[in-house]
């Protein structure tokens, strides 16, 4: 009897192809390309032979254009074209981290957006492939939990996300895994894979194919947040290796930090994982615990932990959190990571500590979330804020909203400029976020006749509480214009460079830390850091105006300061001019931050969203 796949309480979009889209080759079995081929008018009785060749083309060899298939008919070849297409999906943006890390933002069919990330190692190297666009899970640790579901991905967008790489990569025509740059997958990116079992399963036999991209079935991992009714079809009908993402060793915790344990809790979980049709001392379950400060870190919590798997045959992989703008936890100490795993590795598992890699580029493990969704979380919130407080302050029902924009003309103009009110809302967002005071930009817009855009900015701002800012901050809004995409700091040239793509935005002076010569390399010793960051937090109460931090210290500065046997120190912003005393008389006067004028941190605070990458060099 045919049972019905689980699927998650929330409904995804479908897919909507575009109009008149020629269909895709990539990701069907070789029964739809037999039917494709048909389509096509193939001769039947070449039609096995067919399949085979044009299998190869595009997984074997990974040709883009129909055209290049020299072993089929030409005729053929140009009926393919016509009627179908072997398009990738679309590189939005691809980040290269400084330990070889890549994240690529790829576009889809419909316009969203997923991030694939590919891992290099020594002997190995491993694709991160997303199973959704966004997720419903809402894990509290994980970014991509911030972000809303979309829709689940096909088989072709999964199995495209390979081909992608690939291309990227050069990897195409390498034979044997250890020649290979693409040598192992793990479904551990966007989504829960359980969720689109059927699409995931049919990517992955594909992949698994030995006339085509050929991995081995033991080269890929499907981790699961634990959909514990799906567990078995893992191991029957795709037969890969199976990761949980665990986490918490009571149900109490495991609640809060993986909310599907509501649903499924440890025991239903853990009753799975033995039930596992594969599972041997050959192909172990491996136990995913990311380690979260003063929360599931205990020597109580590691005890538990491998009272729990007992008898599972099993590895556990201790992840250090990776952190990311808003998150509410923090890594656990290195040494309280290790006192963890040496009662794991004590009780006879192996207990191997996950390196973070591509932090500066927000690839690590837990970072992933859409630029889009950034985007629409970023804009979509402060706008529906700011309506709020309109309605509430005017007593309006929600349908006269749209009447108080009558008389503000320079709104409907902006709208329009910007070409639509969410677009306006990213521009509102700081002005709200900061609560900048209206009174005297209103006051000069109406006697103009009109509502000018920094008091529509400020209007927002001051209904959700200008009082609680220094005056300066009360001032400032944000100002009109596209978003910075990467900030580029040269301290041999002192300058800030706002970018957009390739084009530089915006560019300023700056002074830097009193001893600027170097990276910084331990706490208080003047120098201004260099590598590769992100932009992560913002203070707008700031004793130097206006502050914008960036993520120093990360992974390789901390390697690096342990090793001198220094605390590397923290707190590095790009800022403005002090509030409360005097500017340091000549140049580089910081403790190594990056210092700008108070107009200029105004202009950067309202270009520079949370999340963009930030480069420091010599």
């Amino acid at each position: 009897m045919a049972v019905a796949p689980i699927v998650q309480d929330l409904a995804t979009l479908p897919r909507i192809p575009a109009v008149e889209a020629r269909p895709t080759l990539i990701g069907l079995d070789r029964g739809g390309l037999r039917a494709a081929l048909a389509a096509a008018e193939a001769p039947k009785t070449q039609a096995e032979m067919r399949v085979e060749q044009v299998w190869q083309w595009i997984y074997h060899r990974g040709v883009r254009d129909f055209a290049a298939m020299s072993n089929l008919a030409k005729d053929l070849r140009a009926r393919l074209a016509e009627a179908f297409t072997l398009d990738r999906l679309e590189i939005v943006t691809r980040q290269v981290s400084a330990d070889g890390t890549r994240k690529y933002l790829l576009r889809v069919a419909g316009g969203g957006e997923i991030e694939t990330v590919y891992i290099p190692e020594e002997g190995r190297g491993t694709l991160c492939v997303s199973s959704q666009i966004g997720c419903t899970l809402s894990c509290s640790f994980c970014h991509t939990g911030t972000q809303r579901l979309v829709r689940n991905l096909t088989a072709a967008e999964i199995v495209g996300q390979i081909l992608v790489a690939r291309d990227d990569l050069g990897d195409w025509g390498r034979s044997g895994p250890e020649k290979r740059l693409i040598s192992n997958v793990v479904l551990m990116g966007m989504g829960e894979p359980l969720y689109n079992l059927e699409a995931v399963r049919d990517a992955m036999r594909i992949a698994m194919d030995g006339a085509g991209l050929a991995l081995s079935r033991r080269r890929i991992t499907l981790s699961t947040s634990g959909v514990a009714p799906e567990i078995a079809r893992v191991g029957a009908e795709i037969g890969c290796l199976l990761a949980i993402s665990f986490h918490a060793t009571t149900d109490t915790v495991r609640d809060t930090l993986v909310p599907i344990n509501r649903k499924w809790n440890i025991a239903a979980l853990l009753d799975a994982c033995r039930a596992y049709p594969r599972l041997s001392n050959a192909e172990r379950i491996t136990f995913e615990y990311v380690m979260l400060k003063g929360v599931n870190d205990s020597d109580a919590d590691a005890r538990r932990l491998v009272k729990l798997i007992a008898g599972i045959p099993a590895k556990i992989n201790l992840i250090p959190f990776n952190p990311w703008p808003g998150a509410p936890y923090e890594r656990s100490d290195p040494d309280r990571i290790e006192a963890f795993a040496r009662i794991v590795n004590r009780a006879g598992y192996a207990s191997p500590v996950r390196t973070p890699r591509g932090e500066d580029i927000m690839a690590a493990c837990g970072q992933l979330k859409s630029a889009s969704e950034r985007v629409r979380r970023a804009t979509a919130a402060p706008l529906i804020h700011a309506a709020a407080a309109l309605r509430q302050k005017f007593r309006l029902p929600d349908g006269r909203m749209l009447a108080l924009r009558q008389p503000y003309k320079a709104v409907d103009k902006a709208v329009r400029t910007d070409s639509s009110e969410r677009t306006m809302g990213r521009r509102m967002d700081e002005g709200i976020s900061r609560g900048a005071a209206p009174e005297a930009q209103d006051e000069r817009a109406h006697r103009a006749g009109n509502l000018s855009r920094r008091g529509v900015l400020a209007l927002a701002g001051g209904l959700l509480g200008a009082a609680a800012l220094p005056d300066a901050a009360r001032a400032f809004t944000q100002t009109i214009g596209p978003r910075t995409t990467h900030v580029v700091v040269s301290k041999t040239n002192r300058v800030i460079e706002l970018r957009v793509g390739k084009a530089i935005l915006k560019r300023y002076r700056v002074d830097l830390g009193f001893k600027p010569e170097g990276h910084k390399l331990s706490s208080g010793d003047g120098r201004t850091p260099e590598g590769r960051y992100w932009i992560d937090r913002r203070n707008p109460r700031s004793e130097f105006y206006l502050s914008i931090g960036i993520s120093y210290p990360n992974a390789v500065d901390v390697a690096q300061s342990r090793a001198l046997g220094v605390d590397p120190g923290g707190d590095i912003f790009i800022h403005g001019e002090p509030m409360r005393t005097s500017r340091r008389s000549g140049r580089d006067w910081t403790a190594g931050c990056i210092a700008v004028t108070n107009d200029e941190i105004e202009e950067i605070w309202s270009l520079t969203p949370l999340g963009v990458p930030i480069t420091i060099i010599a």
